[in-house]
Parts: C-alpha cells; structure tokens; sequence
C-alpha cells in the first residue's frame, strides 16, 4: 500500500486531483476544527474578564491574580501552537516551520511556554544559541540545583519515527555520550533535556592549548572509537563526527552529544555544515550525499572520520583545507591521488605507530581499512598501553587525580583564594570559566617543554599580567599539593620530582616574560 504523504491531505492537493467532493469535505473538518478553538478562546476571554471584574472588586489577593493570569496565558498560547501545527494539515502554508520562526517574538513564546512546561522543575537560566534546527537553553534543576541542557525543537509535527528515536536515544549508557534525561514529544513545543558538559569543544581546546600529545589522543581517539562501536551496537547511526561536535568535560573525557545523533529538524544544510561536510565525511559517504547508509557500511566510514579527527588533535589543523568547498574536495583528491603527498602530509605525526594506523583509516577505498571498528579499538588501546614519557607520567597523574576527586578543582579554586586579596579574587568569580582555565592551563603546563612559546603567548595576554611571579608560585604550590594528596596511592619520589620540575621550568618563563 502507498503511503501518504501530509500534503495528499491538504485542500489544494486534494482539488488538484479532482477531489472537489473531499476538499470540502477537508475544509469542513478545518472549519469545525477552528470552531472548537473560537469557542476555547472565548471561554479564556470570558475568564480574563472575570479576572479583571474581582481584581477591580478587590476580591483577588495579588498572588491569585499572577497565578490565574499565567493559566490564561499559557492556556492561550496552547490554544495558538495548536493552531500553528493544524493549520498545515489542509492548507499548504509553504515551509509550515516559518510559523515559528516568523514571528518577531518568537523567543519570548517558547521561553513563556517552556517555562509554564518546567516550572517547579527547571528554572531557565539562559540562552545557549538559534540554531537552523532548534532553539537551546541552558537550566538548572530547582532541587538539585544540576545545571542542563535542553534543546527545543524548530518542527511543528514529530512524527512517530522521530519519536521512537528519541526514545531509543533516551535509553543510552556510555561515559562519551551525553545523558538524555527527559523529553516532552506530546505537543508543541517539543524538547528533550540532556546532562550540560561544563567544558570546551575540540577545536577550541586546541585553540587554546596546541596539539595534544599522542598519549593523549589516543586516549581520547579509543574513546571515540568505542562510544561509535557502542551505537552501532545499539544499531544507532551517527553521522556527525567532526571536532566541533566533540566536547571534553570536566575529567578530560571525551564526550558527543545525543542531539547529533538525533535527526528531527537537521535537514536543512547550511553553507558551514556543507563545509565541515566535505572535512570530515567519508568519500563513500559524501558520494551518497549524506543519505543514510547500513550499519555494515558505517564500520568503514567512522573510521575515516575518527582518523580526521585524530589528525586534527595531533597537529591542530584540519587535513583538508581551503578557502571554499571546491579548494577542500580538491585537496581531499591530491590526499587520494598522490602517495608522496600523503606520506610526507602524515609524517608530521611524530609517532610512527600512530601515523600508520591513521594512514590505513585514512584509506580511500573502505575495504582498505581495518575490517571493523572493534579493530581499531584493539590497535589504540595497544598504543595505549605504550606511553612511559614523563609528559603521560604528569598527565596520568593529573587524570588519577580529577577520577578520585569529582570537586578536586573546585577545591583548588577555594585553596587557592584563601587569603587573596579581593581585588585579585574578582578576577574568578566566574565558576564555569574557571573549570575550563585551569583545564586548559594544566595542558600546556604539563607539556612545558613542547609548548613553552605558547605558554608564553599566555603570560604575554593582559589580563594574566595582571598578577605578579609570587601569585603564580602560589599558583602551582598548591595545585601540586591537591594533587599530592588526591594521587597518594601513586605518589612517590619520581612523581613529585616530575611536577616539581614542572613547577620550576614554569616559574621560569614566568620571572622571564614578566620582567620583560
């Protein structure tokens, strides 16, 4: 049996087919459809006037008053998003979605009845962003006080099959995927609620901090590869991987979030997304333009991304590059082409092992690959277990550190304020901030010796020479006694001479870059 489509079912379709008969069939269901809602909307008008007839009389305390005004209100606002999602359903309004975008506020809608849905549950701390598909806010459980995410989606209608994906979402477990914790898919506006990442994404880590050491990155790179193998275990595909859409959170974990697993409303392709597109998607899979491919098939092409991404974090630049899509589909074909290029390309990678292994999922053709993400997975954790450079001694230490103590840089901030002057204290009174700071901090000082010229860059910014040599001292002594006290299982002689070098190599450049 065919199926069918919402437009077989709008007015003008319906003539159009010589339906004369069923279109004013359909427009007769509108008619009583709109009825129904003329009679709820006098039924509000006719309690708002009541409303105002007692508040008049002095019969209505003020906090009765606010609470009736604010059922009315959202119960009209229900009565309007009904309106919106069944209008497209018999007549053909042109992209139906602009009912909810055209509007001048349309932000204080959806924050007035995405309010009225939370209250006594969430509180809405802020805006996130406008996106082409949804709408974010960043909100704060009332009784925990949690802070999370909640994206609201730009559909007037979810259909069922977006609806069991959700809900497929919701039920995943893995330490890289954020948490889906809640959705509302019954009525507009629809949202779903996730677990809020205090951290940066990819790029701006490596913005910040340079290229991350090879011990690192294939911590990170396994962890990658094994939330992918976990969703295709779960027969989820995600097609989205690029830096961007990687987050590190407070322990250094890598994290990708739900809402690009989810596709309700990401249809639509921007220039920027085209752009990324062509960075990091497969040759098979662009080739397809981005039509949803097998689960076999999505074993090859995650590795081609995962192998992108690992270039980027180890040289912190993308492999294809260009000043417009055409210069980045010309460079991904000199990359297949041209063996020489591709070898001298990937020898910037200092480890041999690792610039192999990305090499071969970096392979044009997909049976060139590993066979099998689980391969990959057995070849990092391999890499992995390699590492014995004194730059992953103080790196495994930090990391011990932050996975024994959840508040551990919390409670470095409150050791380290103590007795600070106030005028310097105002320089962190942002929390968030400072988790991702003192994250981005830790990475370069770790890695003194390679990132000493960045380090300096640092020092060199204005608001950092704010503070003399003596609070950056401090700075370190107490980093290096937190952290002497949360790794205490592993601290030994050749643990504090690590950091203390650290320390001593840092206070260097400091004493140097401040006098000058």
């Amino acid at each position: 049996m065919a199926e069918h489509k919402l437009s077989d079912f709008r007015i003008e379709t319906v003539i159009g087919k010589d339906g004369l008969e069923t279109a004013f069939e359909r427009f007769s269901q509108m008619v009583q459809l709109f009825d129904k809602m003329e009679l709820s909307i006098k039924q509000l008008q006719g309690q708002l006037s009541n409303l105002k007839y007692e508040d008049n009389m002095g019969t209505l305390g003020s906090d009765d008053k606010n609470l009736e005004m604010n059922r009315i209100r959202h119960a009209f606002l229900s009565e309007l998003e009904l309106f919106k999602s069944a209008l497209p359903q018999y007549l053909n309004t042109t992209q139906p979605e602009m009912l909810l975008r055209g509007v001048s506020d349309q932000m204080e809608i959806v924050l007035e009845v995405l309010g009225q849905r939370l209250r006594g549950y969430y509180d809405i701390e802020r805006s996130l962003g406008d996106g082409n598909s949804a709408l974010i806010f960043l909100l704060k459980d009332v009784f925990t006080q949690r802070r999370v995410v909640t994206k609201v989606l730009k559909v007037p209608v979810l259909s069922e099959a977006i609806k069991n994906e959700i809900r497929a979402v919701s039920q995943l477990k893995h330490r890289n995927i954020i948490k889906l914790l809640g959705e509302s898919l019954d009525r507009f506006p629809f949202y779903i609620i996730c677990e809020y990442v205090n951290g940066p994404t990819l790029p701006i880590v490596l913005e910040k901090t340079g290229p991350r050491p090879a011990s690192q990155a294939v911590d990170w790179l396994f962890q990658l590869a094994d939330a992918l193998s976990y969703l295709r275990q779960k027969k989820i595909l995600h097609s989205n991987i690029r830096p961007s859409k990687i987050y590190i959170d407070e322990e250094q974990h890598m994290m990708i979030s739900p809402f690009d697993i989810i596709k309700a409303g990401m249809n639509e392709r921007t220039l920027g997304k085209f752009r990324e597109d062509c960075q990091y998607l497969s040759p098979e899979y662009l080739r397809g333009d981005g039509e949803p491919a097998s689960f076999q098939s999505m074993r090859y092409s995650d590795q081609f991304s995962i192998g992108l991404v690992a270039y980027k974090m180890l040289t912190g630049q993308d492999l294809f590059t260009g000043e417009s899509v055409m210069d980045i589909i010309t460079s991904r074909e000199h990359f297949f082409k041209d063996k020489r290029y591709r070898k001298r390309t990937l020898s910037v990678i200092e480890d041999n092992d690792l610039a192999e292994m990305i090499e071969r999922m970096l392979e044009e053709k997909p049976e060139d690959r590993f066979s099998d993400l689980y391969d990959v997975l057995v070849k990092f954790r391999h890499l992995s277990m390699k590492r014995d450079d004194n730059t992953s001694f103080l790196r495994n230490s930090y990391r011990r550190c932050l996975a024994v103590n959840k508040e551990f840089i919390n409670e470095f901030y409150t050791l380290f304020l103590n007795d600070m002057p106030q005028g310097d204290r105002d320089h962190f009174t942002n929390r968030e901030r400072q988790h991702t700071m003192l994250q981005m901090a830790m990475d370069v000082l770790i890695d003194i010796d390679k990132k000493e010229p960045l380090f300096r860059q640092i020092l060199a910014n204005g608001k950092h020479q704010h503070f003399d040599a003596p609070a950056y001292e401090r700075f370190l002594d107490v980093f290096i006694g937190l952290a002497r006290k949360n790794d205490s299982k592993n601290w030994n002689e050749p643990t504090e001479l690590a950091w203390i070098d650290m320390r001593d190599k840092a206070m260097k450049v400091v004493r140097e870059v401040l006098k000058g």
